[in-house]
Formats: C-alpha cells, structure tokens, sequence
C-alpha cells in the first residue's frame, strides 16, 4: 500500500505550472482585482494600498498562516476523491485495506495520469501593511507558493502505476536458491522469482523518446519575499481619482524541475534543494548531483531572482472602480542540471531490488543506473516568471453589495510555465449584517471551467479581527462529477 501513496504522490511533485499566491478573500468569489487593498493586493493591484481606508481609523493590517490548497484532473470526480481520501485515512490509523479497493485506486491513478493532474498551494508566513490618506499604503507579505502538474502518456502511466511492464520486458534473469535461470516476464511471479530479479531482458532495444512522447511533467516551488506601494496621483475620492503602484519581489526557489518529451526528444532540467519532495530517495537518484546544504530555519535554494508589478485605477464616486495591472516581470536563474533521455536502451538492463508491486522503486533502480537518462552537464538557467496581465472592474451600488468583474491573461503565451488562456471572473461581496461577508462567483477559461467559488467571512470588532474559510469550486461538493477540489482560509487576520 506504501507504495500506492509513493506513486500517486510523485506523480503530482512533478508540474509545470506556475504557483501565485491567491488570498483566500479572493478563492471565495473569483474576483480580486478592484476587491482587496491591503497587503492581499501584493501581486494583484498594488495600486490598492493608495485607496482610502476600508474601515476608518485601521491603518494597519497583519496576519499570519493564510493557506490555499487546489486540486484539478479531468479525470478526478466526487467518488474518486472520495475512495482515495478512504485510503489515507486507514493509512494514518494504520488500518489494512482489501485488494479491490486498491486496484480501484490504481485504475483511478492512471485515469489522472492519462488526463493530467494540476495542483497549487500557497502558505502566508507574514504579511501587513500600512495606510494612510496622505502618502499612501505601504505592504509586505512572505509566501510560500507551489505549483504542481503532469500528463503521462499511456505506456508510462501503465508501466509507472499499475507495474504493467509486458510491452516493454520481455523476460528477466533471476536467481533462486542458488540456482539462475532466465523467466518470461508476467507480472504474476512468484514472490521469491520476483525478488531474485537481478536483470531485465527487452524484446527489441528501446527507444526512450518515443516510449514517453507526450509526457510532461514539472515543478516550480518559490519563496517569495514582496513589497508594494500604492498611492493617489490626482483627484478627488469623492468624484474621480486616478491611483498609482508598485510591487517588487525577491524570490527564493527552492526547486525546479522541467521534463517534456516531445517530437524533439526527451529533455529534462532539475534544480532541487534537500527539502524538495525525496519520496522514497527517488528525486535524489533523478539528480543526486545537486542537492545543496541545509543552513539555517531555511535550507539553501537553488535559483534566485525578482519580480515587478505595475499597476493603475480609478475610483468614481466612490461608487464604481477600474483597474490595469501587469505583475511578475522577471526571472529566476538556476544552476541547472541538464539531461537527455537515451536513444534507445540495451537489451539487457541490470535492476537491484526489482519488485512487480513497486514501480516507483523499479523506475528509481533504472534511473540509479543511469540507464534512462544522460547527464548532459551543469549550467545556468534563467526562467522567465509567468507574467500575467489583469484587468478589473467593479460596482458598489450600496454599502452592503460589492460585485465586480476580472479578466486575467498571461502577459507572454510562449512562456511554457504560464497560463495559456484567459480566466473570466465574475463575483460579489455581501454582507447582510456588519460582521458577516459571504462571497460567490463564476470562474471560466483555462483549466477554470465553470467553477463556482463561494466564500465566508466573519468580521469582528468593526473590522479588528477576520477570519474566513472559501472554495474556488463548490460544484465538486455538490455534484458527482467535479473535476476540482479547493479550499482557502485564513484565522488571524487583524487590524489596528
């Protein structure tokens, strides 16, 4: 069973997607852009720390342990989510489970593989900020951010999930008390043929390339450290005013991975720290060359570099909002280790420890070998951020009602780590008491199709403290077949 959960877990550490924070005030309703305006605008509209104070006489902000989690497959619906929820929790309580249910898991496993599987998450170590009419509002916030995601093709998802090897061994070599003997390969051996596996015999050599087009798989995992500042440039907040900002960040990153094979071949980049997932020691057999040193709270990362915001709007009669922002011009510079996958691989390959129940160790016996994968040699790799342009509008027609559309778009299509198409947003912010925000929306484009975010949020104090819990997708908790699962929230977020 261990290895069930090592296998379903590599395959989500690899992605290549692009983690943004996304504060759990706007997971609920889909909409950001002309919404929040504290230190949650950092990397959305920084223009929005300019704007007059959301609750008079608070001009501090802060809060801590903010958490987004999302995940996304075509293939994923409610019961699925559901028999693989059943398995960690048996897991956890150490409980053993039947066979059906596990090769129920397994086929639902290659059914994401097949269909591709997203996932972000983000964590808020830190974050304020500080306003006032006069100057203008100042922020800064630390996160954590993820991204995950990965598509296999069906050789490697068979082979990979449910060790269906027949289509590429085609017999083994094994010793068993003593004696050697060369076996046809069937993945129903006896426990001891299988443990005496020391070698693998393919039928015709193989081609690696071809034997994994269309995989891709990936990871990004920054750190980022923003600031911002937003301030009034010209008007008046009772009629028209036109606000102005600026948000910088320097990011930390603490793993890179980059795999594709595609008409060109099978390439893969690595960059990963000693705290990037290691299940089972099998990223450091993918690189072992450079895991750098743990030093202090934080261990060491492996890229570094920056990112700009730009951003406008305007404010007319303080009723109707606009908004223009560009985030996230930059890069990231890696020390990076480059491999190539081999044009075709021997007839036979030598395999320590082979186990039928075990892929994920069968494939990190192969890559120990270096039999997969040529190390290419060491280099300097810059990435370009997944810039994105947003644009957003809103109306509040009386105090009690805010809604409001968003448009986001990558700001660079060919960048292979941004979003490929726009997201539409539309959502709303109502409170029909003083201490209660409840938020809904409707996201689409991109890998948001249809969702339907809902949020709550409870106010106390006139605003001193918050605390709230969302759902980018509330159609997965209702409905059979939702492709999604989201949840955001956040407990101590607190104004003075």
């Amino acid at each position: 069973m261990k290895s069930i959960l090592i296998s379903f877990f590599l395959f989500l550490f690899f992605g290549q997607f692009s983690a943004q924070t996304t504060p759990y005030t706007l997971a609920g309703r889909g909409v950001g852009t002309t919404f929040i305006s504290d230190y949650h605008s950092l990397g959305i509209n920084s223009s929005a720390l300019g704007w007059p104070l959301e609750y008079e006489g608070k001009k501090i902000t802060f809060s801590t342990g903010e958490t987004y989690i999302y995940l996304q497959s075509d293939s994923l619906n409610k019961q699925k989510f559901k028999n693989f929820s059943d398995i960690i929790k048996t897991q956890v309580n150490n409980q053993s489970i039947d066979t059906t249910t596990i090769q129920g898991i397994l086929s639902s496993t290659v059914g994401y593989a097949k269909a591709g599987v997203n996932m972000r998450a983000n964590l808020l170590w830190l974050g304020g900020s500080y306003k006032t009419n006069k100057i203008g509002g100042f922020a800064f916030s630390m996160t954590e951010d993820y991204g995950f995601s990965g598509k296999l093709n069906t050789n490697n998802a068979n082979a990979f999930f449910q060790g269906n090897w027949q289509n590429l061994i085609d017999s083994a070599s094994t010793v068993v008390n003593g004696d050697t003997s060369r076996i046809a390969y069937s993945q129903n051996l006896a426990a001891d043929t299988a443990a005496g596996i020391y070698s693998i015999h393919l039928a015709n050599p193989l081609d690696i390339n071809n034997y994994t087009l269309g995989t891709n798989a990936g990871l990004v995992w920054n750190r980022n450290f923003n600031f911002g500042y937003g301030v009034k440039l010209l008007g008046d907040d009772s009629t028209f005013a036109v606000y102005g900002g600026l948000g910088v960040r320097y990011i930390q990153s603490m793993a890179y991975y980059d795999l594709q094979s595609d008409a060109g071949g099978l390439r893969v980049n690595s960059s990963l720290s000693p705290t990037s997932l290691n299940y089972n020691g099998f990223i450091t057999q993918i690189n072992p060359f450079n895991f750098s040193s743990i030093g202090g709270f934080f261990s060491k990362p492996v890229g570094k570099g920056y990112g700009v915001d730009f951003s406008a709007s305007v404010i007319i009669a303080r009723k109707i909002r606009l908004a223009l922002a560009v985030n996230n011009l930059g890069s990231v510079k890696y020390e990076n280790y480059k491999y190539t996958g081999n044009t075709a691989l021997p007839q036979e390959i030598a395999i320590s420890d082979y186990d039928p129940n075990n892929s994920a160790a069968n494939v990190q016996a192969l890559l120990a070998g270096s039999q997969l994968l040529t190390f290419e040699g060491k280099e300097t790799l810059t990435v370009a951020n997944a810039a994105n342009f947003r644009f957003g509008a809103s109306f509040k027609p009386f105090k009690q009602l805010h809604v409001g559309i968003d448009f986001v778009a990558p700001f660079d299509k060919d960048n292979p780590v941004s979003q490929q198409n726009g997201v539409f947003a539309l959502g709303l912010d109502f409170r029909p008491v003083k201490f209660i925000s409840l938020n809904a929306g409707f996201i689409n484009g991109g890998i948001y199709q249809g969702y339907i975010p809902v949020g709550l949020n409870v106010i106390l104090g006139g605003g001193t403290y918050e605390f709230g819990i969302s759902s980018q997708d509330i159609v997965h908790f209702l409905t059979k077949n939702g492709n999604s699962v989201s949840m955001a929230f956040g407990f101590a977020r607190i104004r003075i």
